[in-house]
């Protein structure tokens, strides 16, 4: 048993496996539903399976991509479309930069 039915996202399309969509990054007519294997970061909405913010909304495979989400020095593997793995890489960047310039000031 499933969820094709999940409501509605926030731009008011209906969401689960159970509706043909076509991927949501531009110019890309691929073919997809709008379920969790295709949703930004794995979960319906804002949130991804771990608590990390994304996008609410659906990406072909090819417009999906893995990144290892590091949260409270857990690690965490989620599919996420190209906009969040960048805001999450740079978001990681800058963590690493202030936790380098913390122990400098403490040594």
């Amino acid at each position: 048993m499933g969820w094709p039915d999940c409501g509605t996202d926030s731009r008011g399309r209906h969401i689960g496996y159970g509706y043909a969509a076509r991927c949501d990054e531009a110019g890309c007519h691929e073919r997809i539903d709008r379920g969790l294997g295709f949703a930004c970061g794995g979960m319906h909405g804002t949130e991804d399976r771990y608590g990390g913010e994304c996008c609410d909304r659906y990406y072909c495979g090819k417009h999906l991509f893995v990144v290892v989400r590091i949260d409270q020095g857990r690690e965490h593997t989620v599919e996420v479309c190209r906009r969040c793995r960048d805001e999450i890489l740079r978001y990681q960047r800058n963590a690493r930069r202030r936790e380098r310039y913390a122990e400098a000031r403490c040594a």
